[in-house]
């Protein structure tokens, strides 16, 4: 079988554009946040409807998406993803003055999304699926 792993950060399309940012760096405005958020869950359907397992990468942003995450979970789930990997945020780039969350909320957000979508957690950041250990 053939995976595919697809990062979703978000359904809100608010809460979308306070994560994303074009390639000039600009946020994106709400209306794009929400074509990209209906590309992405697009992209995600039609992969899966071909016989890809799909996996769905999702950075937990303390403050910004942790209410997302389990929507995103959903979502997924019914567009036919088979797994989700939610990822403690690396305070980098735009992101760089954002704290990280703790283990407990990390966990507490997995637990939520697991009730959606079954978790991975063998890993933080490692992309084993991108080496095909997942």
């Amino acid at each position: 079988m053939t995976t595919l792993t697809i990062t979703i950060n978000a359904v809100d399309p608010a809460v979308a554009a306070r994560i994303y940012r074009q390639t000039d760096g600009a946020p994106f405005s709400p209306a794009a946040a929400a074509h990209l958020i209906e590309a992405q869950f697009t992209g995600l359907a039609t992969t899966a409807q071909l016989g890809l397992a799909v996996k769905v990468n999702t950075v937990l942003i303390p403050g910004v998406n942790e209410d997302e995450v389990p929507a995103v979970a959903a979502e997924a789930a019914s567009r036919g993803a088979l797994l989700q990997n939610v990822m403690p945020l690396i305070p980098l780039a735009a992101m760089a003055g954002q704290t990280p969350p703790s283990p407990a909320l990390l966990a507490a957000v997995r637990a939520r999304a697991a009730r959606h979508l079954p978790q991975f957690t063998g890993c933080r950041q490692c992309r084993a699926d991108a080496v095909g250990m997942v």
